[in-house]
């Protein structure tokens, strides 16, 4: 593989990621993600369900809604009643708004207009959950208020997930951030390549623009090989997006997870 050995990260002596994670410091805050993409093929997609993570311009931010879907998925069904979106605005401002679903025809749209999104989970449910009940009933799509444009999947697959899988995060105008620790694994009988993107400046409207750049490439990722690493503390300036990406030769599930320490630039 790519990568060996662990390289120490200061960032963790800043009172203890724990700490930060409880709400103990000020300014500060930690925040999980986890990506996974069972169709990784042999050019670098997002470590995303079917490879989406949106990324326009801010002119472009848009309202969201989710996709007509399964009849139970409704606000009175036995299904997911409803979905909180988690992402950006226009301002690069942390965004949350919940939105009804609507069964077989498509929910009403956010009053927000979305710039990035980077979560969706299910909030309210027709169903207590049990290990066989789940709280939705069909796959879940985001999509924008148009119909015309997939953001973000909450998948079923056999297991209802209850929540999106994205590999990727945009952080707020206000917000630096530095990832503390990567995870990533892979299903397959050949290598997987993965890589992290970086792009700073992500709300500018125009040219020359911040180039996307990779920060990280780890190759020829094999299973039973489940590899975990500390990054050198490259910081993350606020409006910046960061994506793991993906391939394979033919085909590989691929997951990455990765725990983040956001600052508050003052």
């Amino acid at each position: 593989m790519g990568h060996k050995g662990s390289i120490p990260n200061p960032v963790e002596n800043l009172t203890g990621s724990t700490n930060i994670g409880l709400g103990n410091v000020p300014d500060h805050s930690a925040v999980f993600k986890f990506g996974f993409n069972d169709a990784v093929g042999a050019t670098f997609v997002p470590v995303c369900i079917n490879g989406i993570y949106r990324t326009p311009q801010v002119g472009s931010a848009t309202q969201l809604r989710i996709k007509a879907g399964n009849a139970a998925d409704n606000p009175a069904g036995l299904g997911a009643q409803s979905i909180i979106l988690e992402g950006l605005d226009a301002n690069g401002e942390f965004l949350t708004e919940v939105v009804a679903t609507n069964g077989t025809s498509a929910g009403v749209s956010s009053v927000g207009s979305f710039f990035r999104l980077f979560r969706a989970a299910v909030v309210q449910s027709g169903v207590y959950a049990t290990t066989t009940v789940r709280s939705h009933v069909g796959e879940i799509t985001v999509e924008n208020d148009a119909g015309t444009e997939d953001w973000a999947v909450i998948r079923l697959n056999g297991h209802a997930r209850g929540q999106t899988e994205v590999g990727a995060y945009t952080t707020p105008a206000d917000m630096s951030a530095a990832i503390v620790d990567v995870t990533m694994s892979a299903t397959s009988n050949q290598p997987v390549d993965i890589m992290l993107m970086v792009r700073n400046n992500a709300a500018q409207t125009t040219p020359p623009y911040s180039a996307m750049r990779a920060i990280g490439e780890f190759a020829g990722l094999e299973t039973p090989l489940v590899p975990s690493f500390k990054l050198p503390p490259v910081p993350i300036l606020p409006l910046s997006d960061f994506i793991f990406f993906a391939k394979t030769q033919t085909s590989a599930s691929v997951s990455v997870q990765f725990n983040l320490l956001l600052k508050r630039v003052v």
